[in-house]
């Protein structure tokens, strides 16, 4: 509920350089955070994540503001590694100290009397939190990154834009009434391998029913020849919902483009769900449409974000629901109908 997020953000802890957050994050059972690079020395959360992490643009944004929301609730200042070569990413924050500190503290010294720990305002909360979240994915759950979400709307489309314009990155030409679909289809991956992404059922267009766009750019990245049938149905459906408009496909192959796109977008609908779609999304203050799938719930506070009931066609939703059918045929019987 947005009184329990108001509630936890108010959840902060003194600043301390004598204060050892290290052994006490660990006796309150909050020690699991190395397994993101995560380390915490002289006060400052430093964030040092390999070159692997930064492959998938979407887990990349969830964990590098896992650890911000982490440092922002301690009431200390973060610190990340230089990024070179990387695109946009390049181009985010490197150092934020947000040092907002508690008023009041839990007693503390109940813990351990004997150790100079730092004070915090509620270690209930982040004993709860710390024993929920998935600091690998920690977009399955409420984590840290949650609380970071004012910060992505402007953020993330200032790293994009400056790095569109340094690099001379070619975008389109939008206008103002026109709209941008993404779709991720990829066979083993959004498509019949993933538990929780997948297409969604054309039903999601219904919402543009009523609007007025007279062009649709629908970009497709990393397209794959499994998907071909799937993208001539959307087009199909969106000229028979908006009759007359003129809808565009582009395809890329490179991502920090295709995001950039999003990104830039006057207005986006998001039909695949991804964590590259949901960061995006996040970072483009316009209308969003998405179906009601976790962890979009979780950013309510998106101040554009119109929700549909259309359903993601996921591997789980295929074994359950289509009787473990994986073929082309069956699922876009499914997308078409619902």
């Amino acid at each position: 509920s947005l009184m329990f997020f108001s509630f936890f953000l108010s959840v902060v802890f003194l600043s301390s350089v004598a204060a050892n957050y290290e052994e006490f994050l660990a006796l309150i059972g909050c020690n699991n955070r190395e397994k993101r690079f995560i380390t915490i020395e002289d006060g400052v959360l430093h964030y040092n994540p390999d070159e692997h992490s930064y492959t998938a643009i979407g887990n990349f944004l969830t964990r590098y503001y896992n650890a911000r929301g982490f440092a922002k609730v301690l009431s200390i200042c973060f610190k990340s590694s230089p990024s070179e070569g990387h695109g946009f990413l390049d181009y985010m924050p490197s150092e934020v100290c947000d040092t907002n500190v508690a008023q009041t503290c839990d007693n503390v010294d109940m813990i351990e009397p004997s150790r100079s720990y730092p004070c915090v305002a509620n270690v209930t909360v982040l004993q709860d939190l710390c024993s929920h979240i998935n600091w690998d994915h920690p977009h399955e759950n409420h984590g840290f990154w949650v609380y970071m979400l004012e910060e992505m709307k402007t953020e993330i489309k200032e790293a994009v834009s400056q790095y569109v314009a340094d690099t001379n990155t070619a975008i389109l030409s939008y206008s103002s009434n026109s709209a941008v679909i993404y779709s991720r289809c990829v066979h083993g991956d959004s498509l019949f391998g993933h538990g929780m992404y997948g297409p969604t059922s054309f039903s999601i267009y219904d919402n543009l029913a009523n609007s007025t766009y007279d062009t649709i750019h629908y970009i497709i990245y990393n397209n794959g020849i499994s998907c071909k049938d799937i993208h001539i149905a959307t087009r199909k459906r969106l000229r028979q919902i908006l009759p007359g408009v003129k809808v565009t496909t582009h395809t890329f192959q490179d991502h920090y483009r295709a995001f950039a796109h999003l990104v830039l977008a006057p207005n986006v609908l998001i039909p695949e769900t991804s964590t590259f779609g949901l960061m995006a999304g996040l970072g483009n203050d316009r209308l969003m449409i998405t179906p009601k799938l976790w962890p979009w719930k979780l950013t309510f506070s998106h101040p554009n974000v119109l929700w549909s009931d259309a359903t993601v066609v996921n591997r789980d939703f295929v074994m359950y629901h289509l009787a473990g059918d994986q073929s082309i045929k069956t699922t876009l019987e499914y997308l078409e109908t619902h």
